[in-house]
């Protein structure tokens, strides 16, 4: 009788993840033909959908944006959060205040 490989012995258990992802099996499936012990690689399964939330909310946390050096009789920035809210501010805001206003939109 063969023993089952352990996810953690497996060199490159993203791989596994990856591989799950695109094959279209039920995660218990996978880990019978892959001869992987369930409950350890749905701890790991587990572990990557945290990173991934994390690297979601980070990204949808911040966009990036670009200033147009044109000269603008406009002497406000409007800024639009993800979640409709919109803030006009004045272009003189100094580094401290930009920092506070910005951390108070997205609290």
């Amino acid at each position: 009788m063969t023993s089952k490989i352990t996810l953690e012995e497996q060199p490159h258990w993203d791989e596994h993840i990856k591989a799950y992802l695109s094959s279209g099996l039920s995660m218990k499936k996978y880990c019978q033909q892959k001869e992987l012990v369930y409950h350890r690689f749905q701890y790991q399964w587990d572990r990557y959908r945290h990173d991934q939330k994390n690297q979601n909310a980070a990204q949808a946390r911040f966009t990036k944006i670009a200033l147009n050096d044109a000269p603008n009789t406009n002497l406000f920035y409007k800024i639009t959060c993800p979640n409709g809210i919109q803030c006009t501010l004045p272009q003189g805001l100094d580094n401290v205040q930009l920092i506070k206003l910005l951390g108070a939109l997205i609290s």
